[in-house]
C-alpha cells in the first residue's frame, strides 16, 4: 500500500478478515494511514517520505473499512478510500 500526494493506493480489491498491511510513504510530505471500520480503528505512526510501517489488523465482522491520512488537510484533498472486507469470517 502506498501513500502519495493526494492518494491512498492499494493493489488489493478487497481485504481478508486478517491482514498485514505494509504501508509506504511514496510521497514528498509526511503521511500516515488510518484504517477505520465499525469495530476497528488502527493507524500507523506518521511516516516521513520513504518510510514504511507494518499494520496488522483483525477485520473480522467488518464489511468495509475506510483508509485515510490523518495529517490535517490531507483527507479533504483526496487521501481517503473505502475497501471491502471479504472472507468466510466476515459478517
Amino acid at each position: 500500500m502506498g501513500l502519495t500526494e493526494w492518494q491512498v493506493t492499494t493493489s488489493a480489491g478487497a481485504f481478508a478478515p486478517r491482514v498485514v498491511l505494509t504501508v509506504t510513504n511514496a510521497g514528498t510530505t509526511t503521511h500516515d494511514l488510518r484504517v477505520r471500520g465499525r469495530r476497528v480503528d488502527a493507524h500507523t505512526p506518521r511516516l516521513a517520505p520513504g518510510q514504511s510501517a507494518n499494520l496488522e489488523i483483525d477485520l473480522t465482522g467488518e464489511r468495509q473499512v475506510e483508509l485515510s491520512c490523518t495529517v490535517p488537510g490531507h483527507r479533504s484533498q483526496g487521501m481517503s478510500r473505502r475497501v471491502p472486507v471479504v472472507g468466510p469470517t466476515s459478517r
